[in-house]
């Protein structure tokens, strides 16, 4: 037994004292023999550790190695301009922030995600009309700009930025303002000339909206003159139109300032009728009042003025449109006072619903405006309203073309 381990611990010995040339994977050459030839195909274990593994360490094991991501507090993941310190919820989704809208989906039951960072997950949001007077039974907001803006539902300072009055005529009755403009829940007792969303609509006229006949209309105003020219849009759509050398008067406008919400990717809507004492007297005409929704949006002809109000042959709002007293769609007008079946006729568009592309949170314009055309010596009379409602941002990616289509009663 002595002799055998003694002979291990030699063979032992001789093994580390051997040259590279002695021992397999080795050689001068670096090819695992003896020899001098490169051209051997036999790799040694060292190669088999220089990362052909390709996973960043030479350990030939292909092991799977990730990086783990750290959000930090006070950085801006998601580049939507909120860290989590200023109270973004989720800062790797940039449709989520604070100037987010909720979403509740297009059937209503939402998305299951807090969108706006308010500490809820798919509440419903309260009507501007409503939160301007709790507790008393809805009736009138008001004329004021900000009145008309909340009667569309339009009162987020995140989303309205701005909003005026703009008319041509001179005020002349002390006991009312501005009697062209006012917000109400509904004209009428028949259901067409009321209040769509909420408990309010906004309402513009080319003369006083509470005036005895709206039939036996008459001029706003100090003076029975032509007093502005014609606010036509330069383009309506993508069409670019000839500028109006009409002077019209009573022009009456209130103008938004708005931003669209981060999570508004298709664009807007809103809902409007448009009523004239200018049907039938006036049909084919060719000049009567009118009504145009501007949009001033850099994306859209430069921000020229774009008309996105139209008919589908194209025609602006007023009484030669294919939408005014469309059969198939009838508004029921008895009692509103522009009644086409009284004797002094009248007749509406009944309720439209005008939808336009915008850039979620892209800043733009736009302008409500109705006017008096072509009855100038008879007191600028003949008048015409526009009752307009329930703007809503489209959060959903559900397919629209831009433009205006009949949407009667729903």
């Amino acid at each position: 037994m002595r002799y055998l381990m003694c002979g291990m611990w030699l063979a032992l010995l001789f093994i580390w004292s051997c040259t590279d040339s002695e021992l397999p994977g080795g050689g001068p050459d670096g090819d695992g023999d003896s020899d001098s030839d490169t051209n051997d195909t036999e790799s040694s274990s060292a190669d088999a550790d220089s990362d052909g593994d390709s996973d960043g360490d030479s350990d030939g094991d292909a092991d799977s190695e990730t990086t783990l991501f750290v959000d930090l507090p006070d950085v801006d993941d998601d580049s939507d301009g909120y860290t989590n310190l200023e109270g973004d919820c989720h800062d790797l989704e940039p449709r989520i922030n604070l100037d987010a809208l909720e979403d509740l989906g297009e059937d209503g039951l939402g998305d299951l995600n807090d969108n706006d960072c308010d500490g809820l997950t798919d509440e419903v949001e309260s009507f501007c009309d409503t939160e301007m007077e709790v507790g008393v039974t809805p009736d009138y907001l008001g004329e004021s700009a900000a009145d008309l803006a909340a009667a569309i539902n339009l009162c987020d300072p995140r989303y309205l930025l701005g909003v005026e009055k703009n008319h041509s005529w001179t005020e002349t009755d002390s006991d009312s303002d501005d009697v062209a403009y006012d917000t109400f829940q509904r004209m009428g007792t028949f259901g067409c000339f009321e209040a769509r969303q909420g408990f309010q609509l906004a309402a513009i006229a080319s003369g006083p909206i509470w005036q005895s006949n709206a039939n036996q209309a008459e001029y706003i105003g100090d003076s029975n003159v032509i007093d502005a020219a014609d606010p036509r849009p330069l383009y309506q759509g993508e069409t670019a139109v000839e500028a109006s050398t009409d002077l019209v008067c009573d022009v009456t406008q209130f103008r938004l300032h708005l931003k669209a919400p981060v999570n508004a990717f298709f664009g807007f809507t809103f809902d409007f009728l448009f009523a004239s004492a200018e049907y039938d007297e006036y049909l084919n005409q060719g000049w009567n009042d009118t009504f145009y929704g501007i949009l001033e949006y850099t994306p859209v002809n430069g921000g020229a003025t774009t008309n996105i109000t139209f008919d589908s042959n194209g025609s602006e709002i007023e009484v030669d449109a294919n939408f005014f007293e469309n059969t198939e769609f009838a508004c029921d007008e008895r009692m509103t006072g522009w009644d086409p079946n009284q004797t002094q006729k009248s007749g509406s568009t009944g309720w439209l619903r005008t939808a336009w592309t915008v850039t979620a949170g892209d800043e733009f314009y736009l302008t409500f405006s109705i006017h008096d055309e072509g009855d100038v010596g008879v007191g600028c009379g003949w008048d015409s309203i526009a009752l307009i409602d329930n703007f809503q941002w489209i959060l959903e990616d559900v397919p629209f073309t831009p433009g205006t289509t009949i949407i009667g009663i729903e």
